[in-house]
């Protein structure tokens, strides 16, 4: 009798994890890494869209109100998380969480939209392993004003996600 396709993944997912996890600490396995180029292989997301495009380049959602991506990393230390997103709502509260750790807050008191954005650039620390980038909002298609005529619970753009060791 044949396992089903799914606990064959898992376990050669937990095979790749678990070699991720005991390769050499060196910056061979910390380069740069960029979400829209490798979302694939390097990032599990809950609650980001795969990549859309407009005018204006490509973007993942975010959806409300908390979405998260996991990114394995080869050795603990400061990280640059070079971020750009775009807030559709007037007043929103994005607030960004590194492996649980408050590292930033951003107000936005006007909407964004077409190719205006906010980029951030933060150091980080990330540990060895399966580190955790979070983002929670309070607006999203909660709000009394849509985005678009979604029933997605789209929360905001990213227009980048970028890891670069330092």
């Amino acid at each position: 009798m044949a396992l089903p396709a799914k606990y064959v993944a898992l376990g050669l997912a937990a095979v790749v994890i678990l070699a991720w996890l005991w390769l050499p600490q060196t910056n061979a396995y910390c380069r740069p890494v960029d979400y829209f180029a490798e979302q694939q292989c390097f990032f599990i997301s809950d609650g980001i869209t795969s990549p859309e495009q407009d005018a204006h380049g490509r973007y993942c959602w975010a959806l409300g109100p908390t979405a998260a991506t996991k990114c394995f990393w080869g050795k603990s230390g400061k990280v640059r998380l070079h971020i750009g997103l775009r807030s559709p709502f007037a007043g929103q509260i994005i607030a960004l969480f590194v492996n649980g750790v408050a590292v930033y807050c951003l107000t936005k008191a006007e909407a964004q939209d077409g190719p205006d954005q906010t980029t951030l650039a933060l150091d980080v620390d990330f540990k060895r392993g399966v580190n955790i980038i979070e983002f929670q909002s309070n607006f999203y298609n909660n709000h009394p004003t849509r985005v678009l005529a979604d029933d997605r619970s789209l929360s905001f753009t990213l227009t980048q996600l970028r890891l670069e060791p330092l």
